[in-house]
């Protein structure tokens, strides 16, 4: 389910003592977190939660909840919360499946084609599907090993983005237009297939390409044919960061 890789790429996390927990359930905040760590860039989540970014939207998402920022986030940036009809979110309700992939449609920016599919949650299951993000989106509870298994497929899908509003007929309407995936367009992250070969220090080869090694770990993926991950840093040169 490509644990190993997310958890090198940064977009899911252990528990202290090492372990993944891959059975244990989700809950609504949790999953609002993965979310948003795959619908915007790492630099600008990282930005608003040191700075405590925060909204009051829903009554019982206070400013102290340690995920207020990601909450906020998803609200603001991703369009992606509604909430109940009490104005409360329930945080720490369990999470289910169509509700995981509502959040991750509306983070690779196809909320309005869920919408004009009907809406949630028919329109959101079937349009989860077409992107890939799994088959069996239900009503039954999340675990850490299902969101990780959709967060990969979400990764790997396009993303829809506004170009700008065509005001030219009665009415205005979005200039939508499909990019490369997630991974890439989002997040500077590109695969790239072949055999890995090191120089024994912080090079990597894969056929003609050279980048930096992200680990030290990287001989233990050399000699064989594998596909690898190569994601820009700050200073906008090439590392490798996982391979599977």
């Amino acid at each position: 389910i490509h644990v190993n890789t997310l958890l090198r790429l940064g977009f899911v996390s252990g528990f202290e003592d090492g372990s993944f927990r891959p059975q244990k359930i989700l809950t609504r905040a949790e999953g609002i977190k993965l979310a948003v760590c795959v619908g915007l860039p790492k630099n600008y989540v990282q930005e608003a939660v040191k700075a405590s970014y925060y909204v009051p939207i829903f009554s019982d998402v206070t400013e102290e909840h340690w995920s207020a920022s990601f909450i906020t986030l998803a609200a603001k940036s991703m369009g992606s919360l509604d909430g109940f009809e009490d104005k409360t979110l329930r945080p720490e309700d369990t999470l289910t499946k169509i509700q995981f992939a509502k959040i991750l449609v509306c983070a690779l920016g196809f909320e309005n084609e869920a919408e004009a599919e009907g809406g949630y949650p028919k329109g959101y299951k079937e349009t989860a599907e077409k992107l890939g993000l799994g088959t069996d989106i239900d009503e039954t509870p999340v675990s850490r090993a299902d969101a990780a298994q959709m967060i990969y497929k979400a990764l790997l899908a396009n993303v829809n983005t506004v170009d700008g509003y065509d005001m030219s007929g009665e009415a205005i309407t979005q200039v939508v237009s499909k990019k490369s995936s997630c991974m890439e367009y989002v997040h500077n992250i590109r695969k790239v297939s072949g055999v890995l070969k090191t120089d024994g220090g912080n090079i990597v080869t894969v056929g003609n390409e050279s980048f930096l090694a992200g680990f030290n770990d990287a001989e233990d993926f050399s000699g064989e044919k594998k596909t690898h991950f190569i994601q820009k840093n700050e200073n906008g040169l090439e590392e490798w960061i996982a391979s599977e």
